[in-house]
């Protein structure tokens, strides 16, 4: 919040979106004199599903035996967008 002591006395609003919602809302639970208000662009604060009991057991297993070892899910690239061009680089990015 070096932002916030550097804006002397004026109001300060905070953004975060996904990773930096969950952390923004965090920080505005344990300091909330520091903020005037906050934007969450979509905030993670958990799974929208529960993931299978077996694949978070053996993803904490390789997490430790193999910690770069890159483990799929099942989100199709058409469920992240409805935008026919975001969907087709989606899927042509090998990062993905």
């Amino acid at each position: 919040m070096k932002s916030a002591r550097a804006a002397a006395g004026k109001k300060v609003f905070m953004l975060g979106h996904s990773h930096g919602g969950l952390l923004a809302a965090s920080h505005a639970l344990s300091q909330p004199r520091d903020l005037a208000g906050m934007v969450l662009t979509s905030p993670f604060f958990g799974l929208a599903f529960k993931p299978p009991a077996l694949k978070v057991a053996a993803a904490k297993i390789i997490g430790k035996v193999a910690p770069g070892l890159h483990l799929g899910n099942e989100i199709k690239s058409e469920q992240l967008t409805r935008d026919p061009d975001i969907v087709a680089a989606h899927r042509a990015d090998t990062l993905v």
